[in-house]
């Protein structure tokens, strides 16, 4: 077995360089497929009143009595990263 001498090996053999890329590589495309399926949900239960952007102007935001808030301030008013527990409130 050859051992790297920065990050040694595994018990597989396999240097510890490569296992980190790859588990570096599944975490960003498992961060990819998030953000993808984040855009979908986000187009069929929001766009339509905040937006294509989040800026509030979506096609039914004039018929609303309230208007849609526009997203993409909404870290200047609770912060970032957005509060997952408060944002979930404005939702309900």
């Amino acid at each position: 077995m050859i051992r790297h001498r920065v990050h040694g090996t595994h018990q597989c053999g396999i240097p510890l360089r490569d296992r980190a890329a790859d588990s570096l590589s599944a975490r960003a495309l498992a961060a990819d497929e998030a953000v993808a399926r984040g855009r979908e949900l986000y187009l069929e239960y929001c766009g339509s009143c905040h937006g294509l952007t989040g800026e509030g102007d979506g096609p039914v935001a004039h018929s609303l009595t309230t208007p849609p808030a526009n997203l993409r301030l909404l870290s200047d008013r609770v912060g970032n990263p957005l509060p997952v527990d408060q944002v979930a409130r404005f939702i309900d």
